[in-house]
């Protein structure tokens, strides 16, 4: 938008030079009801042809400074754009850190899972045996569930950092099949728009 804008203000600040024609039909007579007529007849037309030059007087004062401005806008455009790129890639890169460091934390969770369910298999052996008391298998079976807890957070942790992700890349939409086109969007606003005349319609009958 700022760029069309700067064209248009730079444009104001040359000569404009127009192109000017007409053609008619001129009348004169005594009273103006005379003067229709003669003109109505077409016996005398008249047309001009001719170029017409407009120079801003003082400098244009008031086009530099409309270019100024709007050269500044420009400027602030794209200082704008260049924030919001380095934010959604600041965005961007923190969210892949994070899935890549969940994803890190879900093997070591796996990992004391596995540990936990295969001492709690060895406890319980041992507790058949009698060689141990039952209170320490619920110990190890309680580190299994705090274990599983925790391989559970991190799971969600992870999903909602790849959702992170897909959110900052632009691609959450597509990946979900809930991307729409111009055309799609357009067609679904008519439909709709047809559907609440329709309801009105009934509504007053």
């Amino acid at each position: 938008q700022e760029g069309p804008r700067l064209g248009v203000a730079k444009n104001q600040l040359l000569p404009q030079l127009d192109f000017k024609a007409a053609y008619g039909f001129n009348g004169l007579g005594t009273t103006p009801e005379d003067s229709w007529d003669m003109a109505r007849s077409e016996d005398f037309p008249s047309w001009s042809i001719g170029l017409q030059l407009t120079v801003p007087l003082g400098g244009n004062i008031k086009g530099r400074n409309l270019a100024k401005a709007a050269r500044l806008s420009l400027q602030a455009a794209y200082a704008s754009l260049r924030g919001m790129q380095t934010e959604i890639a600041n965005h961007l890169n923190s969210a892949i850190l994070k899935t890549h460091a969940w994803q890190q934390s879900i093997q070591s969770y796996q990992t004391v899972v596995r540990f936990n369910e295969e001492l709690l298999q060895t406890e319980f052996a041992r507790l058949k045996a009698g060689t141990i008391e039952a209170r320490k298998v619920l110990e190890v079976e309680a580190d299994l569930l705090d274990a599983r807890q925790n391989l559970a957070s991190a799971l969600m942790q992870s999903q909602q950092s790849v959702l992170q992700v897909e959110l900052a890349s632009g691609s959450l939409l597509k990946n979900l099949h809930l991307e729409v086109t111009h055309e799609e969007l357009k067609h679904e606003s008519a439909g709709l728009t047809r559907r609440n005349r329709a309801a009105d319609d009934a509504l007053n009958n």
